[in-house]
């Protein structure tokens, strides 16, 4: 039976999707790429909302780079929550590790998205990227998201964690 309209079967779909690093073989998806970028667009959102109340009403400034894996982690949290209720069980350390690089190219992504916005609204920002050689930019840049991959996959395990220990069970 022709389900796609390339003419592919659905078992010669999951033949070749068993290579997909975002699927655990025989089990759920280790995490859905649009459940994940809106989760970290909205605690993002929520983010900014917030450290704008904290500075109009508080005069007290919130946002820093600390903030930022916060929500990386929290995203990768309800990823791995997500995954251990509709799987009911753990996925391989493996298998989290490779979801969570498409979800670093993810974060990356939407972080370029952010940045573009931003300077849009503030142009003359645009002239502090010029402080910075492109060879400390790259530096910078890989760091960034050696960084942003390993919050990623501590945030995923956590999740994975705290869902099996409510589960009935031996838990973790």
């Amino acid at each position: 039976m022709t389900l796609f309209a390339s003419g592919q079967t659905a078992a010669s779909f999951r033949a070749f999707n068993a290579g997909n690093p975002i699927q655990s073989p025989g089990a759920a998806m280790l995490f859905h790429p649009i459940r994940f970028c809106l989760n970290y667009l909205g605690l993002t959102l929520l983010m900014i909302a917030l450290s704008i109340g904290a500075l109009v009403f508080f005069d007290f400034e919130i946002g820093n780079a600390s903030t930022t894996l916060i929500l990386i982690m929290l995203a990768a949290m309800l990823e791995g929550q997500v995954f251990v209720e509709r799987s009911k069980g753990r996925p391989e350390s493996s298998a989290m590790w490779r979801a969570a690089l498409p979800m670093t190219w993810l974060v990356i992504l939407l972080s370029a998205v952010m940045l573009c916005f931003h300077l849009v609204l503030f142009p003359s920002m645009i002239d502090d990227f010029g402080l910075l050689s492109p060879g400390v930019w790259a530096i910078l840049i890989a760091a960034v998201t050696l960084v942003t991959y390993l919050a990623l996959r501590l945030g995923y395990g956590v999740g994975v964690r705290a869902t099996l220990k409510k589960l009935p069970g031996p838990g973790v």
